[in-house]
């Protein structure tokens, strides 16, 4: 059996090669050559625990994950267990929180190649999570963005932010006052909040 860490994942999986396999399951799924099942979310003890499972022609699996906003680390943790057809033996453990990181932005950068317009060049971030930084390198590599404004509710971590991302993507980057300066002109726009209540004007 192959165990997979979250290093191994973000060097097997680079966000450029993930995105065009985003379009690939989405197509797969809407013309019925997948199956998966509904999420299934459960109340667990300082969070949730969520159950999620696909079958493909290849290969079958579930992700068992947990959410927890503890403060200590990740707040999405998990596994993808995989199995072979061939066998039905188990074939693989992955670390999901990494896969999740990478899939959920890859498939907004998918939509975006899809929607967006060609020529756009602003982006706009709300968050400066785990979420946010997947976001804007997936972004990134769909559209031709000259710059990304930041809004999150600490300044000082959407500054930092803006800096990191800055060095890393190196296109100008720049942290707003507020959602509605972080969103004004925007040509796209990611959400990558997991707040439950309307951000602040």
């Amino acid at each position: 059996m192959i165990i997979l860490s979250a290093a191994d994942v973000r060097d097997l999986l680079p966000m450029a090669d993930c995105i065009p396999l985003m379009r690939d399951a989405m197509e797969a799924l809407s013309d019925g050559r997948t199956k998966q099942m509904l999420r299934q979310i459960l109340p667990a003890p300082g969070g949730l625990y969520g159950i999620m499972g696909g079958v493909e022609p290849g290969s079958f699996g579930s992700k068992l994950i947990s959410v927890v906003h503890a403060g200590k680390g990740p707040s999405h943790q998990g596994v993808v267990m995989l199995f072979d057809p061939a066998t039905g033996a188990p074939s693989a453990v992955v670390e999901a929180g990494s896969v999740t990181a990478i899939r959920t932005a890859a498939a907004s950068a998918m939509a975006t190649d899809v929607l967006a317009r060609q020529e756009s060049r602003t982006l706009a971030i709300l968050g400066y999570g785990e979420q946010a930084h997947g976001h804007a390198q997936a972004i990134c590599a769909v559209r031709p963005i000259a710059t990304i404004r930041i809004w999150g509710r600490s300044a000082d971590k959407a500054v930092a932010f803006a800096r990191k991302l800055e060095t890393e993507l190196g296109v100008s980057c720049e942290a707003a006052p507020s959602p509605a300066e972080c969103v004004r002109n925007a040509d796209i726009i990611c959400t990558t909040t997991a707040s439950d209540e309307p951000l602040p004007a």
